[in-house]
């Protein structure tokens, strides 16, 4: 079994951390990681996209950069980068995506027609409603958005196994407001 990944945000929405995590909850259940990831300009608010090759095959030596068409989840921090990053979605795919909008320096998008589109091209996305926590949490959305993919079963791995791999990875110091955004996330309606 294969599970492909990719993970799309900009600068200092967690998305390296995300990708570390999915591969320690994934290694819980007997799962092979690869991951690497394309930063740019992530110091400026620029792309950062992770990418993750999940097997039970041991002996696979496939690259964890994933071609198009071949990812079997995007999650997203981002709706302007959920967009983006679509053509790398395989047909039959899952989109999990936050109502967050990063706007560029260059000005503003169409939040509802970028979320229209999205919903017209991905029909059965999620869809998470993170305004309260980009209020008090902002740094934790990458955490938010891993638990509401978990706790609606989009993952080889459930809830514990993430909650495991957050207290295995993340340093104490920041490990209770990781943990209300896991619980936030968890919580979170599709919307």
């Amino acid at each position: 079994m294969e599970f492909n990944v990719l993970i799309s945000g900009t600068g200092g929405q967690g998305s390296v951390l995300a990708s570390k995590l999915i591969a320690v909850a994934a290694q819980h259940k007997g799962f092979s990681a690869r991951t690497t990831e394309t930063i740019g300009m992530a110091q400026r608010g620029g792309c950062v996209t992770g990418h993750l090759r999940l097997t039970k095959d041991l002996e696979s030596t496939a690259s964890p950069i994933l071609a198009r068409k071949s990812a079997d989840m995007i999650l997203a921090m981002e709706l302007a980068e959920t967009v983006r990053v679509l053509p790398f979605l395989k047909n039959g795919g899952t989109v999990i995506s936050c109502n967050n909008a990063v706007f560029p320096i260059t000005g503003e998008y169409d939040k509802d027609a970028m979320t229209a589109y999205l919903k017209d091209v991905a029909p059965d996305a999620l869809i998470s409603d993170c305004k309260e926590l980009m209020k008090t949490n902002a740094k934790a959305l990458n955490v938010f958005q891993l638990a509401f993919a978990t706790a609606n079963g989009k993952f080889p791995f459930d809830c514990d196994d993430l909650e495991k791999a957050i207290r295995e990875t993340i340093p104490e110091k920041f490990l209770e407001i990781n943990l209300a955004a896991f619980k936030a996330g968890k919580e979170a309606k599709n919307g």
